[in-house]
């Protein structure tokens, strides 16, 4: 068990992907950055997606980099990898106006 988080763009490729093991309480971070905690089984994702607008986007990384872009808890390593899922978000947000997530 685990969180397997899953970026798609309109066409339905993968551009992004983020995992936390199922103890990691980090994982509730992109939820709540996501504000899908409905999604959310605390040992994975429920399985569920949503499509997420440029402008769902644009909040989702504002709430990020003011709330969790520096966690002290959270290493260094798992730093980069939300912030590199946030920027794929954003780019793939840019181009095509839209991206889906699952949360799984």
């Amino acid at each position: 068990m685990g969180h397997d988080i899953f970026l798609f763009n309109k066409k339905g490729n993968q551009i992004g992907y983020l995992r936390y093991a199922m103890w990691n309480q980090h994982a509730n971070y992109i939820y709540e950055i996501f504000n899908v905690p409905e999604f959310n089984a605390y040992v994975s994702g429920k399985g569920e997606q949503r499509t997420f607008y440029k402008q769902d986007i644009l909040d989702a990384f504002a709430k990020y980099k003011k709330e969790y872009a520096h966690k002290p808890s959270m290493t260094a390593y798992e730093q980069t990898e939300l912030e590199q899922f946030m920027l794929c978000c954003e780019m793939g947000a840019d181009l095509d106006g839209e991206v889906t997530i699952y949360f799984g």
